[in-house]
């Protein structure tokens, strides 16, 4: 008996280690992300007052040598003229920041989507994921070892061992309720004689 039970013992332990070993659950695959950086800085546009006050001195002097009415309308025509291009150069420049900005979003709005791509796609590995059921077939195994040293200890033996258990619960003396003291210390219910 006590060789068909190392036989038996043996055939689980190997079927404990086939469990834990082969029937391992596949791992996901590794979600790649993608990362995107940012340049934070802020983009103004550049300053023009300088221009403007030099078209607007230029417009001074030369308007403080002119003699009469026409070289004076001469010389608001050069300074509306300058004043005109600054301007020109400040849309330019308005123009350049407005693009930048549209573009920043555009790249923004990408990196959102192909987050969300990437999150659905890992819960969606996460979902699919197979079960590990290892744990359960171990613990049938380890059930199985049990009953198998409870049918190959010797009849003999357990009885014997049954015995010893009832015969011990006979001999210790059961608690009632009337055995236990009032708060006096005298039994709630004497015994009657």
């Amino acid at each position: 008996m006590r060789t068909a039970r190392l036989v038996l013992l043996g055939l689980i332990g190997i079927a404990a280690i086939a469990v834990t070993f082969l029937l391992a659950p596949a791992t996901p695959s590794a979600v790649s992300v993608q990362t995107t950086t940012r340049d934070n800085s802020v983009a103004t546009a550049p300053s023009f007052e300088s221009d403007i006050a030099g078209a607007l001195s230029a417009a001074e002097i030369n308007n403080s040598s002119a003699e009469g009415a026409p070289q004076q309308t001469v010389v608001n025509g050069w300074v509306a003229r300058d004043l005109l291009s600054i301007i020109g150069r400040q849309l330019d420049a308005q123009n350049g920041l407005n693009a930048k900005s549209s573009q920043d979003l555009l790249t923004l709005s990408s990196a959102i989507d192909t987050a969300s791509a990437t999150q659905a796609k890992a819960l969606n590995e996460l979902i699919t994921a197979p079960i590990d059921r290892r744990p359960t077939l171990l613990l049938l195994l380890a059930v199985l070892a049990i009953v198998v040293i409870g049918i190959t200890t010797g009849r003999d033996n357990l009885a014997e061992q049954l015995a010893t258990v009832l015969a011990d619960r006979d001999r210790t003396p059961a608690v009632t309720t009337s055995s236990w003291p009032n708060p006096d210390g005298q039994p709630q219910n004497p015994p009657v004689s």
